[in-house]
């Protein structure tokens, strides 16, 4: 079994470094500084945020299923 390869098909790999995340996340905040009144701003802030909730929770319950799966298959492949 490939660890990689199963890590790559279930999580998103553009969101995976703290380094694009981060500069992601400056630039939309950036942006809404720049372009947007207050009450935008936050309202587009909560959306992103709810947003990043999902796709990290997403990605822990495909982490838990491959965990699950990659202990199996040590535990009984040959």
């Amino acid at each position: 079994m490939n660890i990689l390869d199963e890590l790559a098909e279930h999580f998103d790999t553009r969101i995976s470094s703290k380094e694009q995340y981060g500069r992601a996340l400056a630039e939309l905040n950036a942006f809404c500084e720049q372009e947007l009144d207050k009450e935008q701003a936050e309202k587009l802030n909560d959306i992103a945020g709810d947003l990043i909730h999902a796709v990290a929770a997403i990605n822990s319950r495909e982490g838990m299923k491959l965990s699950a799966r990659i202990i199996a298959g040590l535990l009984f492949d040959n």
